[in-house]
């Protein structure tokens, strides 16, 4: 924490190199999940701590798919990090409904996908 900027988060390298970043993943598999992060940080100020826990969970997600393995309470641990916030681990009852709403919107986003029509959302952003 930084008292001028507020919460922050570095990564420092071997070289000694660091780096400060709005969102971040390490790990063997982790190139997806910046991905996922890359695309969604600039919301995250508005979210609620539920709608970070779930955008962690979906960034998790991207890890795995490439590889067809499932997200499970088995395989993921999310921990609670913030001011005025004891640092705690969820357990598997709490971080189950998050797998599970995952799971329901690859649902959604499949039954989307297959319909005959091309996609034609347009970025207003770009």
């Amino acid at each position: 924490y930084d008292k001028s900027n507020g919460t922050t988060l570095y990564e420092t390298d071997p070289a000694g190199n660091y780096f400060e970043y709005y969102a971040h993943s390490i790990g063997s598999r982790n190139q997806p999940a910046k991905t996922y992060l890359e695309k969604t940080f600039k919301s995250f100020d508005e979210c609620t701590d539920k709608e970070l826990i779930q955008n962690g969970v979906k960034a998790l997600k991207e890890t795995v798919r490439t590889k067809n393995l499932d997200l499970k309470v088995e395989n993921t641990s999310v921990m609670i990090v913030g001011v005025n916030c004891p640092v705690r681990q969820l357990d598997d009852d709490e971080l189950q409904p998050y797998i599970d709403n995952i799971d329901d919107n690859a649902d959604d986003d499949d039954d989307n996908n297959n319909n005959d029509k091309p996609n034609m959302d347009v970025d207003k952003d770009q």
